[in-house]
């Protein structure tokens, strides 16, 4: 209830109850992709897939510039359906090295995962790529700073909250870095609906930053 999505040591499992994880299910079943970064993979390493209801994988897209998803993580699977995001540049200072890169790449692309190589993992490009593959109706489902930086972009359309009745105190907020000076210039929920699924609430919108609004 007070927008957290962790507590402060990041455990989040489970916030909400069955009910409220069918319906994201659903809402997942609905679009074309699904797109998280790597310190959800790295964190939680989830599946994304549709289960709990009836429906269509989508394709499971990873924001992960240093290529640190490992081959063994199942939200790769075996369908072919999972797209990783990297940079084409290295720092020379860096401990990551072009040798390493190249062998993690060949070892990913072993494990199923399709790798795409931009200059810059900006928003704008990473969406007009996913066009390229079909991708028209794209969910992000975390994690903070990748939902922060979508929201920061104006670039998103609707967003849906699901409610947990509990208060988490300290831990992570869902939107970093994400200011305003005035109250007239904050993102308000355009055509609200409601909806009680079993002890949470789904609240969602069409945002005001949307361009289609």
């Amino acid at each position: 209830l007070d927008g957290r999505l962790c507590l402060s040591n990041g455990d989040s499992k489970w916030l909400t109850g069955i009910e409220a994880r069918k319906k994201a299910h659903e809402i997942r079943s609905m679009n074309d992709a699904v797109l998280v970064g790597v310190n959800t993979v790295l964190k939680d390493d989830p599946e994304l897939t549709v289960r709990h209801v009836e429906g269509i994988n989508p394709k499971r897209i990873i924001l992960d510039s240093k290529l640190r998803t490992p081959p063994e993580a199942k939200i790769i699977g075996n369908d072919n359906k999972c797209v990783i995001f990297t940079l084409d540049n290295i720092n020379e200072n860096d401990e990551y090295k072009d040798e390493y890169k190249i062998d993690k790449i060949s070892r990913l692309k072993n494990a199923g995962a399709e790798i795409k190589i931009l200059p810059a993992l900006e928003i704008k490009n990473i969406l007009a790529s996913l066009v390229e593959i079909g991708v028209l109706n794209l969910m992000v489902e975390g994690g903070a700073e990748v939902l922060s930086s979508f929201l920061r972009n104006k670039i998103a359309d609707e967003i849906k909250f699901f409610y947990a009745p509990k208060i988490l105190g300290d831990g992570k907020n869902f939107n970093l870095n994400l200011d305003f000076n005035s109250v007239s210039e904050t993102f308000s929920l355009k055509k609200l609906k409601s909806e009680i699924l079993d002890n949470d609430i789904l609240i969602e919108g069409r945002l005001s930053c949307s361009p289609d609004l």
